[in-house]
């Protein structure tokens, strides 16, 4: 990953209200703190809901929906430097390998309850980008 976007990135995530602890760092997909001690009880990091990638109502909206609408949308959206949340999806992986289950299920029989709605979602004939977009996001 490029240094300089992940210092674009940290600056408009802490531009646009979000805070890292001073002692933490970002640094190989991770987050360590190797600044210096942070005290119990300390906050580490804040995310406010305006730099939230969603734009669903879990209360209203199927969760498979709106995680269609995310990927299409980062599909979409992905390439623009001009677009709000270009700093977030230019630190994304490449968008040409699946990591979804639904990627490469063939037994379904192998899959939990749990994965019930995943089910459905593969049955829906997804087309293969979209699936790629929607395991890019969820990582």
């Amino acid at each position: 990953m490029a240094t300089n976007l992940l210092v674009q990135f940290l600056a408009w995530f802490t531009s646009n209200g979000g805070f890292l602890h001073p002692h933490l760092q970002y640094r190989d997909k991770g987050i360590f703190a190797d600044k210096g001690p942070i005290p119990s009880g300390e906050l580490l990091v804040s995310i406010p809901i305006n730099l939230h990638f969603n734009s669903c109502n879990p209360q209203l909206d199927d969760f498979f929906t709106c995680e269609l609408s995310l990927a299409e949308s980062y599909l979409k959206h992905r390439a623009d430097p001009n677009h709000f949340f270009y700093p977030f999806f230019a630190l994304m992986p490449e968008a040409d390998v699946c990591v979804s289950p639904l990627c490469g299920i063939h037994d379904f029989s192998k899959i939990s309850l749990g994965f019930a709605s995943y089910i459905d979602i593969e049955r829906m004939n997804i087309p293969s980008e979209l699936l790629v977009a929607m395991s890019v996001i969820r990582r």
